[in-house]
């Protein structure tokens, strides 16, 4: 009877930590990514989504800014190094994506590179906002970007606040200044923490064995 005991509860407690890990690897779920595709020379938002350029046919992406092959993407993981939303330093320049469906998530992070032209900017004037109706837009805030010599280059944000479930979300990238240009690449849509997922596992606190 011990020796059976004894083979069983390494195997038992070598399930449950799988579990966990399982439970770990499904808490990232990636509603939506977008890489901007490419584009040969500097071509409107207009006509890439025409032309189906970007990733997402399914969803309507316009705007004032443009889609360019330089200055790509580049120093994080996930940059795809190909094309960019450019948003030139003219105030209401913007980039809109439609029809993001985020029903059933309660729990979404964004995230997303982004280039700043000017070593004095921190990417505050670079306005980010959400929209469940396509009418009313609320503002997300993007981290400050670090300022000073060296600091005019790309990197991977994630904005913080609270992005909303609907069936068509809409997110708004605006331009408000006329100093810093921005660049807008490789768009991920996460939900960090499912509801399925419990907050607290069932865990083995010790065990007695006769």
């Amino acid at each position: 009877m011990k020796k059976t005991l004894y083979l069983y509860v390494p195997k038992c407690l070598l399930l449950m930590i799988l579990n966990i890990i399982s439970f770990a690897v499904v808490a990232q779920t990636t509603v939506f990514t977008e890489t901007m595709g490419t584009v040969a020379v500097i071509t409107t938002i207009a006509a890439h989504e025409t032309a189906n350029g970007f990733d997402n046919d399914s969803y309507t992406m316009s705007g004032t800014g443009d889609v360019r092959n330089t200055t790509v993407s580049t120093g994080y993981a996930s940059a795809s190094g190909l094309a960019n939303i450019f948003l030139t330093n003219t105030v209401g320049r913007y980039f809109l994506i439609e029809g993001i469906n985020t029903t059933g998530y309660s729990n979404l992070k964004l995230s997303f590179g982004l280039h700043k032209s000017t070593t004095v900017s921190n990417g505050s004037e670079l306005v980010f906002e959400v929209s469940t109706d396509g009418a009313t837009y609320t503002p997300v805030s993007i981290p400050a970007l670090p300022t000073g010599a060296g600091t005019a280059t790309w990197y991977y944000v994630s904005v913080s606040g609270t992005i909303p479930a609907a069936a068509n979300l809409r997110i708004r990238f605006t331009q408000s200044s006329t100093l810093p240009q921005f660049r807008i690449d490789d768009i991920l849509l996460q939900d960090t923490v499912p509801s399925c997922v419990p907050t607290a596992y069932p865990h083995m606190t010790g065990a007695f064995i006769n």
